[in-house]
């Protein structure tokens, strides 16, 4: 057992939406505090379902979820696929919806509000384009974007489904950078991955995933050959 974890998972199972089949099977496991952890494996390993029941999007057949401090909030960066991205909405728009947790849908957004989205939107470097409708980005700009509006959130967890998907090799640079140094100042940073190429450079932590859990550990002692094998080669009945 994890010293300081910042999830703990048990016996959880989940169906796909609206289907009775489980995508995930009596999993179990603790997520540690203030690390980059790598959620990794093969198509319909229920990698996305882990993180939407984790975020509440899917409730679980069974099991339990516990956010060990009541107080965290959670930041969710969905994958691309799920967003309208014809929406007619401005970049700054989108990067102030993070404060909508705070203030509500109808709240009034002040002077603070708007610095704080442009000080994120330069982080990711975006400030620039916050005028621009995000139609009009590029798939790895409207990613940065969704980033910004995540830090806007200043949450305690944040949980990334696939943001590297479709995204350039700079792109995906500054974004690792920004949540590694999360990571080192005490936030969890949970991404769903699938480059395992990129794994041993971005992760302090892997969770490997096949409907059960194959291993979660540090990625040094994780992400070897024979729990490689186990998780994309070995199908899980």
């Amino acid at each position: 057992m994890l010293d300081n974890p910042s999830i703990v998972i048990k016996d959880l199972s989940v169906s796909y939406t609206n289907e009775s089949q489980l995508a995930i099977e009596k999993v179990s496991l603790e997520i540690p505090s203030s690390k980059l952890v790598g959620i990794l494996g093969p198509n319909g390993a229920g990698k996305s379902t882990l993180i939407k029941a984790i975020v509440g999007i899917l409730k679980p057949n069974e099991g339990l979820i516990n956010i060990v401090d009541n107080n965290y909030t959670i930041a969710y960066i969905p994958q691309k696929e799920n967003i309208d991205w014809h929406f007619p909405i401005s970049v700054m728009e989108v990067a102030l919806m993070g404060t909508y947790k705070t203030k509500g849908y109808f709240g009034r957004l002040n002077q603070i509000d708007k610095k704080n989205a442009t000080k994120y939107l330069a982080q990711v470097g975006m400030d620039a384009y916050k005028y621009r409708k995000i139609s009009d980005l590029s798939g790895g700009q409207q990613q940065r974007v969704f980033i910004a509006r995540a830090l806007l959130q200043e949450p305690d967890i944040f949980l990334l489904d696939e943001p590297f998907s479709g995204v350039d090799m700079k792109t995906q640079a500054l974004i690792i950078d920004i949540l590694q140094k999360l990571a080192s100042n005490g936030k969890t940073v949970i991404i769903v991955h699938h480059d395992l190429q990129t794994v041993n450079k971005y992760f302090d932590w892997v969770v490997m995933i096949n409907k059960q859990v194959i291993t979660s550990a540090p990625t040094k002692v994780a992400f070897i050959e024979e729990n490689i094998q186990k998780t994309y080669y070995t199908f899980q009945n």
